[in-house]
């Protein structure tokens, strides 16, 4: 009888200091502060947090990265965004920079430096219509691709 009771006993001890060992884990500390303050990184500033928070690593704006030239927007490409198109919207880095009445025909902008444009065309109750992917752009080459060197 002595054999078979030891066993037991011993599985019964064992498995109540497991047990007690669970239990007397630390618990983890709850934060009182909300969610929408707490930074994923410290020691950066308010843009890369806003950068980092991003579950995707993306930015986002509008409109899509250009170099310096010219834009034309065609009769065709707004009248395929909006029946009655009334202005013509154009975003840079994310800024209104040119509102311009639509007269009916072909448009053609000089972009003066690089960065982010946006095309949309507004209708008679100012709403907006994405034509960004539609603008033909040339880009002004830099005068160093041009010469190719003599040796």
């Amino acid at each position: 009888m002595k054999k078979a009771t030891f066993p037991a006993f011993g599985l019964l001890v064992s498995s109540l200091v497991f047990l007690s060992g669970c239990q007397a884990a630390a618990v983890p500390e709850v934060s009182s502060q909300p969610i929408s303050e707490v930074s994923a990184r410290e020691n950066t500033t308010q843009s890369e947090n806003a950068f980092y928070n991003d579950l995707l690593y993306r930015e986002y704006s509008l409109g899509e990265r250009v170099e310096a030239g010219t834009a034309t927007i065609t009769k065709a490409d707004i009248l395929s965004a909006s029946d009655s198109p009334s202005q013509i919207v154009i975003f840079r880095d994310n800024e209104i920079w040119k509102t311009l009445d639509y007269q009916g025909e072909d448009i053609k902008l000089e972009l003066p430096e690089d960065g982010t444009y946006c095309y949309m065309v507004a209708d008679e109750n100012k709403k907006l219509q994405d034509i960004t992917e539609l603008v033909d752009m040339e880009t002004i080459g830099d005068v160093g691709d041009w010469i190719i060197p003599l040796t």
